[in-house]
């Protein structure tokens, strides 16, 4: 079950995992810095498939390439992506090229996958765009800061 998994998760840890609890009876997954990207979304899956919501940090963004490998890897069983990029660096730290084309990907990711998957681009992905000449816009699958994914009816 669900909770014996958790429980297991818990006390040993699985695939780089472990379950950390949270507030309102919600528990957090930190899964290990060393942890493989196969490992990550081993952990992932397997939580996914009890019934728990999943959520990945791809923040900062150092590969734009490599943040869309894990992006598009995992998409099946993450719920939201919160995508950032790195802060207080210089202007042209990214190619604009590279970080449009991670946003389109993502965006078109999204346009065509079966599941239902919610993106925010942090603040410092849209500052870029703006001072860049750029505007993320709306989209259903991109979301707010106060979004909840716990909120939100589970498809």
């Amino acid at each position: 079950s669900a909770h014996t998994y958790c429980m297991q998760l818990q006390s040993e840890g699985h695939h780089g995992a472990h379950v950390i609890p949270y507030k309102n009876g919600y528990h957090r997954v930190a899964i290990s810095s060393d942890a493989t990207r196969t490992e990550a979304i081993q952990a992932m899956e397997e939580l996914h498939f009890c019934g728990f919501r999943t959520f990945a940090s791809i923040e900062p963004v150092i590969n734009p390439r490599k943040s869309f490998e894990m992006i598009e890897s995992s998409a099946h069983v993450c719920d939201l992506y919160l995508i950032g990029l790195l802060s207080g660096v210089k202007a042209d730290y990214y190619d604009i090229e590279d970080i449009v084309r991670l946003f389109l990907l993502v965006k078109e990711m999204c346009e065509f996958s079966i599941h239902d998957i919610k993106v925010y681009w942090k603040e410092s992905v849209r500052n870029y765009f703006r001072k860049n000449g750029w505007q993320i816009g709306d989209d259903s699958n991109f979301v707010e800061a106060d979004y909840d994914m716990f909120k939100e009816e589970k498809k």
